[in-house]
């Protein structure tokens, strides 16, 4: 790394990787985790794929990247297993959501950038489902996967420890819906995270266009 960066090269560079956006999952060295509000239909979703893809140098939007999870939350989920996985009795196997295999993900390749974007985040009750990943969050702490006092072989082959720490370069995107179909999202929630307003900067774009400045 440089040690010094011309300011024009640091706009720059933050303005081709989204401007705005780009301040959001790197405020804080701890906390990579961003919530995107708004209207149905704004570009919620597309806005951290991009992200993600010009971060890893993938410039065409068919290109898969390995490296970005999508997981469309859904409305029955009311505790953590939807994201942190279970032990199956009848496979003898841990189930590792995609959310998890994220995580190990990022645990094995501690030098790139993982992403994850949980879509439409409040289809379910948040509380229910996301406390002990936000816990992790907020302290640091280990996500507890299971009581076993040994590892237990995943349903993805991989080797499921007792707990894992959400690693540095995981960085976590959800987005959320504001309108009647959704359950309403707690501010102690909001209180702990980033939240971009898509709305309020379209808004903005819309009257720079038009020339009113902002």
């Amino acid at each position: 790394m440089p040690t010094s960066i011309p300011l024009v090269d640091l706009k720059n560079a933050v303005n081709a990787l989204g401007g705005f956006f780009h301040a959001g999952p790197n405020f804080l060295d701890h906390k990579h985790f961003v919530i995107l509000f708004g209207l149905s239909g704004t570009g919620k979703t597309q806005l951290p794929l991009k992200y993600a893809r010009a971060v890893h140098g993938l410039m065409d939007m068919l290109m898969p990247d390995p490296f970005l999870t999508v997981y469309p939350v859904h409305s029955e989920w009311t505790d953590p297993t939807a994201l942190t996985g279970y032990s199956d009795i009848l496979s003898n196997r841990y189930v590792v959501p995609p959310f998890l295999k994220a995580v190990i993900l990022a645990t094995v390749y501690w030098e790139s950038s993982v992403f994850v974007v949980l879509d439409e985040m409040n289809l379910a009750r948040v509380e229910y489902y996301f406390s002990n990943v936000l816990s992790c969050i907020e302290t640091s702490a280990p996500l507890q996967l299971h009581s076993n006092g040994m590892s237990l072989e995943g349903s993805t082959r991989i080797s499921i420890p007792l707990e894992i720490s959400l690693p540095p370069n995981l960085y976590i995107f959800v987005t959320i819906n504001a309108d009647e179909t959704t359950n309403p999202v707690s501010d102690k929630v909001l209180d702990q995270i980033i939240v971009v307003d898509i709305s309020a900067v379209q808004e903005l774009l819309a009257k720079h266009r038009l020339g009113f400045g902002y």
